[in-house]
């Protein structure tokens, strides 16, 4: 923080405004991440404001996105769907893929808190589309995850098993150990909310072991009480299934 404010000062004292700029903006993002969500959103709408009189179109863009992960973070989940949709404006714009990628991504992760699932589904999915058309697979395997995720929250087991299952494809087709544990685990999670304890612990003992490989042993714990849990409570048989409808 030190050394972004003292960079401010220059960028001031020289009447740099897009250094001022850029410069607010990364002071208010580090205030988000501090849970300093006040003082973010003021520091922020400042550097919003400079971006605009600077014709910086995709300063504007990162800014906003910021700014709608500040107002998430404080509850205000229409306020950062507004930010997020004029951020992705810009992003679109620009045919900056990336930008698009990140805003779809938080404005389908909003709509899920909301409940919104076909709104959150639509958003995922376009987010799946453009992390194909950049050959990103570790985006792809995320993306694919959440949308296995979702599904198994609205109750459509057979779609989540499937989207989970195609991520766990990807995250080994790219050697991503730590991912491909992550993705073993979260398949695990859809499982057993489906009732099936004893496969879900096969997934999550393979995902202790390669956590155990890339040295997250705080992962590893964690999946190792999910696992110890889970078979105190019956290899599954208590566990009440997810399953339901299979369409949207």
């Amino acid at each position: 923080m030190r050394l972004l404010q003292e960079a401010l000062r220059g960028y001031e004292q020289v009447d740099d405004g897009l250094g001022r700029a850029r410069a607010l903006t990364s002071i208010g993002n580090l205030h988000r991440e501090r849970g300093e969500y006040e003082l973010a959103v003021r520091v922020l709408k400042e550097g919003l404001d400079l971006r605009r009189q600077q014709g910086d179109r995709h300063g504007e863009a990162v800014t906003l996105h910021f700014l709608g992960l500040v107002f998430v973070n404080q509850g205000g989940h229409e306020q950062g769907i507004a930010c997020f949709r004029q951020s992705l404006a810009l992003y679109d714009g620009l045919g900056d893929l990336f930008g698009q990628i990140g805003s779809r991504l938080q404005l389908g992760e909003v709509y899920r808190r909301q409940r919104r699932g076909l709104d959150a589904i639509s958003a995922f999915e376009q987010t799946l589309e453009l992390s194909r058309k950049l050959g990103h697979r570790k985006f792809e395997a995320e993306v694919l995850t959440l949308l296995g995720l979702l599904h198994q929250q609205l109750g459509h087991v057979k779609r989540a098993v499937a989207y989970v299952q195609d991520a766990l494809t990807v995250r080994r087709s790219v050697d991503d150990q730590y991912g491909e544990a992550t993705t073993l685990r979260h398949l695990g999670y859809v499982l057993q909310a489906n009732g099936q304890g004893q496969q879900a612990r096969a997934y999550w003992k393979a995902a202790i072991e390669l956590f155990d490989g890339v040295s997250a042993q705080r992962e590893a714990d964690e999946v190792q009480e999910l696992a110890a849990a889970e078979q105190h409570a019956g290899a599954g048989g208590s566990q009440p299934s997810a399953g339901g409808h299979e369409g949207r």
